[in-house]
């Protein structure tokens, strides 16, 4: 039937917070939920790009984060945050400590991509088949967020 004609979607519209209302958001987030965020606000990264960060991809003597991989696969380089830098390396010193009790009990294991093992021909040993979930938060970042910018400004958020 051509003479019916489809309801148009309204376009959703992102929140944008004042300076103040950041700090609000930020101040009820706490350890790595907090980096991230500050890591989004300060250096304009996206939620996967925060996460998948890795140490090489921090230069603390350039205060640079290069993002590799980004939106449309494309590589890029950022500002790191004067803020986050003592937070980042001590939170980098834990993870550090806690591979280092891990190997020590015989348990360690790193993610490595599908492509190292591809390239080298030969499966890794300790590496397991797929990322690994221990030590990780039960909660997303993203949900973290949304619930401190909704318990500071009693308003919708995307974060």
């Amino acid at each position: 039937i051509p003479a019916i004609v489809r309801a148009a979607r309204k376009p959703k519209i992102p929140v944008v917070l004042t300076q103040e209302e950041v700090a609000k958001v930020l101040a009820r987030l706490c350890g790595v939920y907090w980096l991230i965020a500050c890591l989004q606000y300060g250096a304009g990264l996206r939620l996967l790009e925060s996460v998948r960060l890795r140490v090489k991809d921090l230069e603390f003597h350039h205060q640079a984060i290069r993002v590799r991989h980004g939106k449309g696969g494309k590589d890029r380089v950022v500002t790191l945050p004067e803020a986050v830098i003592g937070p980042l390396r001590n939170h980098l010193k834990t993870r550090a400590d806690l591979f280092e009790q891990d190997k020590r009990a015989g348990c360690a294991t790193v993610y490595l991509p599908d492509a190292l093992a591809l390239r080298t021909g030969t499966p890794i040993p300790n590496t397991p088949q797929k990322a690994p979930q221990p030590n990780h938060p039960a909660e997303t970042p993203e949900r973290q967020i949304k619930r401190a910018a909704h318990a500071a400004l009693f308003h919708p958020s995307t974060p």
